[in-house]
């Protein structure tokens, strides 16, 4: 009795021409949507958090493994570097963030025995609806640090000191 119900809706009797390309086209067009979505979802991750390790290349296990190293709040970075007096300016790079607060830690030396050797602190954030910084710190120089706000993933120090010193300096950056 089963068996016949079952062949009476087709089971048994293979599929026609029309049957096998409608399955296919719904075969095709669910791999079209899910590689649609995949790509839509590493898009938006990517928005998210840049340097999540996923590409178009990725699988969905990818995605999965990345979502877990989504970082969610203010970016930051630091580094250090040395400017000789030689140089005028020195360009940190690829912060992977537009900065709304510099702080710059710096000595500096002399080939002079007699110069002085300067320690300073610098703090400059965003000054609000204007491009320009607000320095944080004061009685600090206002010349090492840009004076306006920086608009991509970078910022110049600028040497601030004769020819004949060296500045060692730190800095943080925060988004």
């Amino acid at each position: 009795m089963m068996s016949e119900i079952l062949r009476d809706h087709g089971l048994g009797k293979g599929l026609n021409g029309a049957d096998k390309k409608a399955l296919i086209d719904a075969v095709n067009a669910a791999d079209t949507n899910q590689s649609t979505v995949k790509t839509n979802i590493i898009n938006a991750l990517l928005a998210k958090d840049a340097n999540l390790p996923l590409s178009n290349a990725s699988t969905f296990a990818d995605i999965i493994a990345a979502i877990p190293s989504i970082y969610i709040g203010k970016k930051w970075a630091m580094g250090t570097f040395s400017l000789p007096g030689t140089s005028s300016s020195y360009t940190v790079t690829g912060l992977g963030f537009v900065p709304s607060m510099i702080l710059l830690h710096y000595a500096t030396t002399s080939d002079d025995p007699t110069a002085t050797i300067d320690v300073a602190l610098q703090a400059k954030t965003y000054g609000g609806s204007t491009t320009t910084w607000k320095q944080s710190v004061a009685g600090m120089s206002t010349k090492t640090l840009p004076a306006a706000k920086p608009t991509g993933n970078s910022f110049v120090v600028t040497q601030a000191f004769s020819s004949s010193y060296t500045m060692y300096a730190r800095w943080y950056a925060f988004e």
